[in-house]
């Protein structure tokens, strides 16, 4: 909970001692593991372990991954994993960063070039 509610994402991937994705855990995971139907178990979470909260279905991806194969998977994903060739964690790639490096992108070409309108002649 405590490294949850420090970090900027609302799930995190859980590693094993060797770097390798096991799972993601969000504090919804956790919450509906002490939720009872009227009331939250707090006790619960002192027998807990994460490995019994986290999903397990993690969305991963090589570092090999081409941006256009990276685009496709951020449609169903808020981030996704980054694993090199031997599945050691590399880091995460977020809907949001790839946003805002396509807007600055963009706007980049705007100012650079001149822009036309491309007419489409309906056959």
């Amino acid at each position: 909970l405590l490294v949850l509610s420090q970090v900027k994402y609302s799930s995190i991937p859980v590693l094993d001692n060797e770097s390798r994705i096991k799972g993601i855990i969000s504090m919804p995971m956790i919450i509906n593991a002490i939720m009872a139907v009227d009331s939250i178990r707090f006790e619960e979470m002192e027998k807990l372990t994460v490995e019994e909260v986290m999903d397990k279905n993690v969305p991963i991806i090589p570092t090999s991954f081409e941006l256009e194969e990276v685009l496709n998977k951020l449609i169903d994903h808020n981030f996704l994993c980054v694993v090199d060739d031997e599945g050691y964690f590399n880091g995460i790639v977020t809907r949001k960063e790839i946003l805002g490096r396509v807007n600055h992108l963009v706007h980049e070409l705007h100012h650079e070039y001149d822009l036309k309108e491309k007419l489409i002649l309906k056959q």
